[in-house]
């Protein structure tokens, strides 16, 4: 989330908004609730509340697209890329740095 949220010109303030919803956007396997329920202890701002739970606004747009990457369904990954305006080499690029990220991640534990 944070790699495409930068890769389309967010502000850096930004990119930990993009972290949030995709870490948050998790809760709800987590838990094992449903993401409102989840959620509502925790008094986020609107518009990450409304990207996580509507997909709505340009964090929610994101969040869409990240989750389509996961599931077998390329045309709508496609579409949403293309509305992102986000080629796939660029997609292929965030998720390289996201791998980066999580190795030194893994490495400092």
């Amino acid at each position: 989330m944070e790699a495409v949220f930068l890769r389309l010109g967010a502000a850096k303030d930004d990119l930990d908004s993009a972290f949030m919803v995709g870490m948050f956007s998790l809760l709800d396997k987590l838990f094992g609730s449903e993401l409102t329920e989840v959620l509502r202890p925790l008094h986020l701002r609107e518009d990450i509340l409304q990207a996580l739970l509507y997909k709505s606004g340009r964090l929610g747009q994101c969040l869409h697209l990240v989750e389509l990457a996961d599931r077998t369904n390329s045309i709508a990954l496609h579409e949403q890329s293309a509305s992102l305006q986000l080629d796939a080499d660029s997609y292929c690029d965030c998720v390289f740095d996201a791998y980066v990220w999580v190795n030194h991640v893994c490495r400092d534990m």
